[in-house]
């Protein structure tokens, strides 16, 4: 009886073992999960004022993205717009060696037009020394009209090229209106982080 015992204690272990083993060994050789786009930054440009650059990365190398400005509370959408991702660029016989001019696709970088408000004074003021902060409405919101592109027979799906026009009405912000954005992909359906816009105030 009590090398029964002993027996089984033994087999349990050897058991116990094998399954840690091949637990940690087939956990090592699982593939890595599936990363997330992921927006970087979204701030207002020093150099081009008026303008914010949304920059992301990890979404699907080539394919379609599209991303969405609104208020921080997520209750007014300002501009939304369909871009594409960057492509990969391989090396020489296709190396994914940077040094040899490897770049990762799946980058976005894009460019809003942003309208400042006017800022009055007191009882309507328009004197800079009581606050007073004239707006750009009447400068670019009428300079920057797009018509759309619609991909073949008039499609208006954007998996075939077609892009939406715009009507020349930039985003409409301030300090006191804070902005958000989110991207999403198109190829993998997700969305991204969603980031507060840094304005500058």
């Amino acid at each position: 009886m009590p090398v029964s015992v002993h027996s089984r204690v033994v087999v349990c272990f050897l058991v116990m073992f094998d399954f840690l083993f091949n637990g940690i060994a087939s956990s090592s050789s699982a593939q890595p999960a599936s990363v997330l786009p992921v927006l970087i930054n979204a701030v207002t440009s020093a150099v081009n004022p008026g303008t914010i650059m949304v920059r992301g990365g990890n979404f699907s190398p080539g394919g379609l993205v599209y991303i969405a400005l609104y208020d921080q509370w997520g209750a007014t959408l300002h501009e939304t717009r369909w871009v594409t991702a960057s492509t990969t660029v391989y090396g020489p016989s296709g190396s994914q060696d940077p040094a040899q001019g490897f770049i990762a696709g799946g980058g976005i970088g894009e460019w809003f037009e942003q309208i400042r408000l006017t800022v009055y004074g007191p009882n309507g003021s328009q004197d800079p020394a009581q606050g007073y902060i004239a707006g750009d409405v009447g400068s670019r919101a009428s300079t920057d009209a797009s018509e759309a592109v619609y991909g073949p027979n008039g499609s208006q799906d954007p998996a075939q090229g077609f892009v939406p026009g715009t009507t020349g009405a930039a985003i409409t912000s301030g300090c006191d209106t804070p902005l958000m954005v989110r991207a999403f992909d198109q190829a993998t359906a997700s969305w991204s982080n969603t980031l507060d816009v840094d304005l500058g105030c």
